[in-house]
C-alpha cells in the first residue's frame, strides 16, 4: 500500500509555512536581506575607517537590488554616499 503525501498550499506572504512546517521564503524577502546586509556592512567598513569599502557596498546595496530593497536602507545607502562625498571633498 503506497501511502500520498498532499503538500500545503502556500501563503501569498513573504514568510509562509508549507508543506510539513518548513517556511518558504520568496526571493524578494532574500533580496530585501541582501540589501540590508550590504548597508550594514558599508556602515561596518566605514566605522573600521575605509570610505572606499563602504562606498563599494553602498553602491552594491543601491545597483544589485534597486526594486527590493527597502525604503529605509536605500535611503541610509544614500546618505551614506552622500556623507562619503562630502568628506571627500573636504567638508566636516
Amino acid at each position: 500500500m503506497k501511502q500520498e503525501i498532499h503538500a500545503l498550499p502556500c501563503q501569498q506572504s513573504n514568510v509562509a509555512v508549507c508543506g510539513a512546517g518548513r517556511p518558504a521564503v520568496s526571493a524578494e524577502a532574500i533580496d530585501q536581506l541582501a540589501a540590508g546586509g550590504h548597508v550594514l556592512a558599508a556602515a561596518a567598513w566605514l566605522q573600521h575607517g575605509s570610505p572606499d569599502l563602504a562606498a563599494a557596498a553602498a553602491l552594491t546595496a543601491l545597483g544589485c537590488h534597486p526594486r527590493t530593497a527597502r525604503g529605509e536602507d536605500a535611503c541610509l545607502a544614500y546618505a551614506q554616499l552622500a556623507t562619503l562625498a562630502f568628506q571627500r571633498r573636504g567638508y566636516r
